[in-house]
């Protein structure tokens, strides 16, 4: 469950630059740090299992991204302002 991983699905079929992609998956992980489910298992599992999901269904790179982000509105202390100044407004309108 690593970033390398997660691109290598990607690229399975895309040519898009997944600098948007490596960037999310980077600041969910930071931005989840060590908060855990009820189940006890790390919270970034989740959003990165939905990700691959994502990429099996060959989703574009924003909404691959936006997935990594999806949790951290709600469960972090991430405000829209930031994730768009990061993100951009597309991908902060996916995950809002």
């Amino acid at each position: 469950m690593d970033v390398k991983e997660l691109v290598n699905k990607f690229k399975e079929y895309s040519n898009a630059d997944t600098t948007l992609l490596e960037l999310a998956y980077d600041f969910a992980k930071k931005a989840h740090g060590e908060q855990k489910r009820a189940s006890g298992e790390m919270y970034f599992i989740h959003v990165y299992e939905v990700a691959v999901i994502l990429c099996n269904l060959r989703m574009d790179i924003n909404t691959v991204s936006a997935v990594l982000l999806h949790d951290v509105l709600e469960d972090t202390q991430v405000t829209p302002d930031i994730l768009n100044k990061e993100f951009g407004e597309e991908v902060c309108n996916l995950v809002d």
